[in-house]
């Protein structure tokens, strides 16, 4: 056992321990599941965001090069993304009508607070990508009839 491994087994520990000891004199209700998705799907959202208010652009969604897919092809991804956007509204629903309720599951167990994040999290990139797709759909349609 490296120097390096053990470092890191005291730090997971502490933050254990602490989280522990944080529950127990706050009465706040948090699994480990909170603890992983909740932060990392706020962060991915505070990505998000910065990527659709950034000005440095470098490619524009119509300068990406022609790419053909099949009416099949275009309609699964479009029902995929679909079925993402109601599996979300529906974490985002369950997680607003109750923030501190325990949902369990077969896997594990978490809060509504972190369904609602990651309800947020689902909807939001799924309906961004599914616009994605629709622009660049009628950008290659208009170029294909252009020649």
């Amino acid at each position: 056992m490296s120097w390096e491994f053990i470092k890191k087994l005291l730090v997971v520990i502490a933050v254990i321990i602490a989280v522990e000891v944080f529950r127990f004199f706050t009465g706040f209700p948090m699994t480990l599941i909170d603890i992983l998705f909740t932060p990392f799907s706020v962060f991915l959202m505070i990505l998000g965001i910065k990527q659709l208010v950034s000005t440095n652009k470098k490619k524009r969604d119509g300068d990406a090069p022609y790419m053909s897919h099949s009416v099949l092809q275009l309609s699964g991804t479009l029902i995929v993304f679909l079925a993402v956007t109601m599996l979300g509204l529906w974490c985002l629903s369950a997680g607003l009508q109750d923030p501190l309720g325990f949902f369990t599951g077969v896997k594990g167990a978490m809060h509504g607070y972190t369904l609602m994040c990651l309800g947020s999290l689902m909807v939001s990139y799924s309906l961004y990508f599914s616009y994605r797709l629709l622009v660049r759909i009628k950008d290659q349609s208009l170029r294909a009839r252009r020649g």
